[in-house]
């Protein structure tokens, strides 16, 4: 089954989701400060990448279309507003109103039970990543937990369609070890959201670390960076997304898609330090 087709599925088994609309001491004071940035941008780097199987960091390159399912619809507008208005602001087209999803957010009092039906009832598709990702899927302590389909296209300057071969596709001779002849594009994301977890929490909290799962799809385990909306469940002061969020999404969609992910990796740091 192929991602969209699972999606769809997944929502007609939930309430419909509601879906998108919209030397001296100055200098020496100098060097501390860079120092710092520079520690922070290679902690947000190395943390929230999550490179495919490709060796690539995957971004989403066809229309967004986000869809939440389990809150009133006045609530799952508030959240799907907040993500395609982060999207919009690193250059994303968002899918016209009424487009099937391909971001499902599944906010649930039970997402330990769900994850688990989901990972019995769809196993092939949802292991396209491998099976070690959905074992951390299911088995996740986490109060947000995610899953992606990455496809890798040719290089050649093909667009991504929904739809597109979920497996490797023969592109241009890669030029070095460092070059590659596909692009790693991101086609599909199912969110699951604790919503015992939510106490306290206001709707654009939520809606920015949805908005930063969705857009960086970053390592689900890993440690979130000091400052960034990824620590909110830790302790709840975040406020919405950081400066450091913004400029890592931005460097991470206007990095070079062609080359790997320690290339990408490079360019996303030389690009938040403003080099």
């Amino acid at each position: 089954m192929r991602w969209p087709r699972l999606i769809g599925a997944i929502a007609s088994l939930l309430a419909a989701p509601a879906m998108g609309q919209t030397a001296d001491p100055a200098a020496e004071s100098e060097i501390v400060v860079t120092a710092r940035e520079r520690t922070i941008v290679d902690q947000f780097v190395q943390d929230l990448t999550d490179p495919a199987r490709s060796d690539q960091v995957p971004r989403w390159e066809m229309p967004l279309c986000s869809g939440v399912a389990g809150l009133p619809a006045k609530h799952a507008v508030v959240l799907n507003s907040r993500i395609e208005d982060v999207a919009r602001q690193v250059r994303l087209t968002i899918g016209k109103g009424g487009c099937r999803p391909n971001a499902l957010i599944l906010v649930t009092s039970n997402p330990d039970a769900i994850a688990k039906q989901l990972r019995a009832r769809y196993p092939r598709t949802l292991a396209r990543e491998g099976r070690a990702r959905l074992a951390s899927f299911a088995e996740t302590t986490q109060p947000v937990r995610w899953i992606s389909q990455v496809s890798e296209l040719p290089y050649d300057g093909s667009p991504s369609v929904p739809g597109a071969a979920d497996e490797p596709a023969a592109g241009r001779l890669a030029g070095s070890r460092l070059q590659k002849s596909t692009r790693a594009i991101l086609s599909g994301m199912l969110v699951i959201v604790d919503a015992n977890r939510l106490s306290g929490l206001s709707l654009g909290q939520i809606g920015d670390y949805l908005a930063m799962v969705v857009l960086a799809r970053p390592k689900m385990d890993a440690r979130a960076p000091s400052g960034s909306i990824l620590s909110l469940f830790g302790d709840g002061t975040t406020p919405g997304l950081s400066k450091e969020d913004r400029t890592f999404l931005q460097a991470l969609y206007a990095a070079p898609d062609d080359v790997s992910a320690k290339v990408q990796r490079a360019a996303m740091k030389a690009r938040m330090e403003g080099r």
